[in-house]
């Protein structure tokens, strides 16, 4: 899921898109959070605080990215596909795969 730092009613829609992937996505879908716009810090309106705080409660991973710059914006990609060939391997061992 993605929003805008610096746009605090797309933080705030979070937990309706959340609600939504639990409800209608696959149960093993990976789910991570990613606030664009790292390089903003004037513009910014959801502190880092709130989001770790959000994304803990959900046990989720988050990053902060800055497309303009490509700072940090392999890593969540990186993350999830790392996640998916886990998950496929245990798969192919017959083992069980977590529900996250």
């Amino acid at each position: 899921m993605v929003f805008d730092i610096c746009n605090r009613t797309s933080f705030e829609k979070l937990n309706f898109w959340y609600e939504n992937l639990r409800l209608h996505a696959h149960p093993m879908i990976k789910v991570i959070v990613v606030g664009m716009r790292a390089d903003e810090i004037f513009k910014r309106e959801v502190t880092f605080i709130e989001v770790d705080e959000w994304v803990k409660k959900m046990k989720l991973k988050y990053f902060e990215v800055n497309v303009l710059s490509n700072e940090s914006v392999e890593e969540p990609f990186k993350v999830v596909s790392e996640s998916l060939i886990s998950k496929i391997n245990r798969l192919k061992k017959g083992g069980e795969i977590e529900r996250r």
